[in-house]
C-alpha cells in the first residue's frame, strides 16, 4: 500500500491554483480588450475645414456596432485653430453601418455650422453648433 505524500499534494494544489489565477488574469485582460474595442475605441472618419480655415470639424466613430440594426456612435468635435470649442456624441441609425462621408453633410454659416446626419432607419438629424464657446 502506497502512502500519500503530503508534500506532493501541496505542490499539486499550488500548481492548480496558479493555473486558475493565470487563467483568470488572461480572461480579464481579454474581456477588457473586447470592452474597449466595442465601446470606447475611437476611429477617425474625416475632418472638415471651414471656408476661411479658422474652424475645423473632426468626425470619429466610437466603439463598434454590436449587432446589425443597432446604432453606430459618432463623436464630433469643433476646433478653432488647435483649441477645442465643443464636442458631442450622436447615434446614427443606419442599419448598423458606421459613419462614413456619404451619410453626413456640413454647412458652414457665419455664426456656426450645421451638421446633418442621414441614416436608413432615421429621419435626417440636423445639429447646429455655434462658434461661441
Amino acid at each position: 500500500m502506497k502512502t500519500i505524500n503530503v508534500k506532493n499534494i501541496k505542490k499539486i494544489i499550488i500548481t492548480i491554483l496558479i493555473i486558475i489565477v493565470i487563467s483568470l488574469i488572461i480572461k480579464t485582460i481579454f474581456m477588457r480588450w473586447i470592452e474597449y474595442e466595442m465601446l470606447h475605441k475611437t476611429t477617425d472618419i474625416s475632418t472638415e475645414i471651414g471656408p476661411n480655415s479658422e474652424y475645423t470639424l473632426h468626425f470619429q466613430s466610437v466603439g463598434e456596432t454590436i449587432f446589425m440594426g443597432t446604432p453606430s456612435r459618432v463623436r464630433v468635435t469643433l476646433y478653432k485653430g488647435n483649441d477645442k470649442i465643443k464636442s458631442f456624441d450622436e447615434k446614427i441609425y443606419d442599419d448598423g453601418k458606421a459613419l462614413r462621408e456619404d451619410n453626413y453633410s456640413v454647412e458652414w454659416q457665419s455664426d456656426g455650422v450645421l451638421i446633418t446626419f442621414y441614416g436608413e432607419e432615421q429621419s435626417d438629424k440636423v445639429i447646429k453648433l455655434s462658434y461661441e464657446e
